[in-house]
């Protein structure tokens, strides 16, 4: 049949629905903010309404109503990402540093890290150890997946604060973040040892391109989809 849209209430994704019993109003879990708490709203379709039923910083998942519809039940999500060192020598020894997750050693032993410890998926740096850890980036979108470039100047990340994800460029220091992709982006896997070149993988159909530093000269270099690169 033909499409229509249910309410004119914009989310940033939606997880799950189900019909409540009059088939006039559904209950979604959704975000309406990239980066932010997925909580469970009533759409209400004849009214174009949309009310959140839940207002705690808790994440939700899928729900499920019972036989009567008089019984709700959702999946809460409490990731718990650790930030962990270990030793090549011995592996059982281990240090967990921080809350974190897609990490990255600069040439000069730092690490740059993804974290959500403030509320936001951000960057972050710190020394090997995990003292001074500095954030980076402060914004509402979701900044992840950081590798520095070989001479440690840059730091490429992926980023969806532009509504899709791109490759975004910024100084070691966090400053002057640039959006360097503009047409097929994704997430960035390696930079050439010169440092001209960053290889990153699309987005959606898992195809492997890259881009100059500077933001220009995007190109496909593998066209068939894979889960993963290395270098």
């Amino acid at each position: 049949g033909q499409e229509r849209e249910l309410t004119s209430e914009k989310f940033f994704n939606i997880k799950h629905f189900v019909w409540l019993p009059d088939n006039d109003s559904l209950l979604v879990t959704a975000a309406k903010i990239p980066n932010r708490n997925y909580r469970i709203w009533q759409i209400i379709i004849n009214k174009n309404e949309a009310k959140p039923l839940t207002k705690d910083s808790e994440d939700y998942a899928n729900i499920s109503l019972d036989k009567d519809f008089g019984l709700l039940i959702s999946t809460q999500v409490k990731p718990d990402f650790r930030l962990t060192l270990f030793s090549m020598e011995n592996p059982s020894l281990k240090n967990v540093l921080t809350e974190g997750e897609s990490a990255s050693f600069s040439t000069d032993g730092k690490i740059v890290f993804s974290s959500k410890k403030t509320g936001n998926m951000e960057i972050w740096g710190t020394e090997s150890n995990g003292i001074r850890q500095i954030q980076l980036t402060n914004n509402l979108g979701e900044d992840v997946r950081p590798i520095v470039s070989p001479n440690n100047s840059s730091i490429f990340f992926a980023s969806n604060r532009s509504g899709e994800t791109q490759v975004w460029r910024m100084n070691s220091d966090g400053s002057n973040q640039i959006q360097i992709t503009k047409k097929e982006g994704g997430s960035p896997i390696f930079v050439s040892p010169d440092g001209s070149r960053v290889f990153y993988q699309h987005g959606r159909n898992r195809t492997l391109w890259s881009v100059s530093d500077k933001g220009d000269d995007e190109q496909l270099i593998l066209n068939e989809q894979k889960f993963d690169f290395a270098f």
